[in-house]
């Protein structure tokens, strides 16, 4: 794994001890810039915070401080866990992406793939170099209650932090399948281009559906917060299509998010118009 440095002389406590690492606590940047620019930043001037590493949109990773030394990224007045603290963890930062509202409790940050894989692979080389269990990799929520990182206290996309935890320890996600339809108008694709892969959160297979395309749903798989619809090219996050679905014998109108407003059975023009006022749609 290539890592990339640039240490901040300003934003730690030097110690030089790789035996006080006993945490690895997840976070999110909280804005739009990549993982160099984040170093930079850091690297310029006293902030008063920092982390050891920061994961970009591409996969790839700078350190800001060494394993050893102290980093400013989960200290507060007060904390919900009895033990992480600073001084006995490593801080991972994952740079996010914004599709409107830059709120800490909004529901419009997410990951990109290449910048969760990375993570994950980074998360696991620190776990065999220092002996760190999975229950004690946590997020900065679980330390002092921050929303942080934001997809991960939310679940609101195809990457949760179950999928997470469970993809750092190899354990295999259970789905349960169910059989799923559309009507003639099928769902539409509201994400500019949505991944299309070879299982349900499984490997990108290069295809691609754009916004405004309709498909047909053939399938669904569950696990947790996770729901992903298998079509004919291949499997699709749910999270990003919008329209009416059937399923457990009765339709719904699917909204962005996974979102059903209501349910009813669709028995007539009057009954969609109103579940689509409804909807916001």
């Amino acid at each position: 794994m290539q890592i990339n440095k640039l240490l901040t002389p300003y934003n730690l406590n030097r110690l030089g001890d790789t035996n006080r690492i006993r945490y690895i606590v997840i976070h999110y940047v909280g804005a739009t810039g990549g993982a160099e620019a984040n170093c930079r930043y850091y690297a310029s001037k006293y902030i008063g915070a920092s982390a050891h590493y920061y994961v970009g949109f591409g996969g790839e990773i700078w350190q800001s401080v060494e394993d050893g030394d102290i980093a400013w990224h989960c200290g507060a007045k007060s904390y919900r866990h009895p033990e992480c603290r600073n001084s006995n963890s490593i801080g991972i930062e994952l740079c996010v992406r914004n599709k409107g509202s830059q709120a800490a409790d909004s529901r419009d940050w997410y990951f990109e793939d290449a910048t969760v894989q990375a993570a994950i692979e980074l998360t696991r080389e620190l776990m065999e170099k220092y002996s760190i269990p999975a229950d004690h990799v946590i997020r900065h929520y679980d330390v002092t209650g921050k929303i942080c990182p934001n997809p991960y206290v939310y679940n609101h996309t195809s990457h949760t932090w179950d999928v997470f935890k469970a993809a750092i320890t190899g354990e295999e996600t259970m789905w349960e399948y169910q059989t799923i339809s559309t009507d003639t108008a099928q769902v539409e694709v509201t994400a500019s281009s949505l991944v299309i892969r070879d299982a349900p959160g499984g490997k990108d297979t290069g295809g691609r559906y754009y916004k405004g395309n309709r498909i047909k749903p053939l399938r669904k798989a569950l696990a947790g917060s996770e729901r992903w619809f298998l079509t004919e090219r291949g499997w699709i996050s749910a999270d990003y299509l919008q329209g009416w679905i059937r399923e457990d014998g009765r339709w719904w109108y699917l909204r962005p998010g996974y979102i059903y407003p209501a349910g009813r059975l669709k028995s007539s023009t009057a009954d969609v118009t109103a579940l689509i006022l409804t909807a916001g749609c």
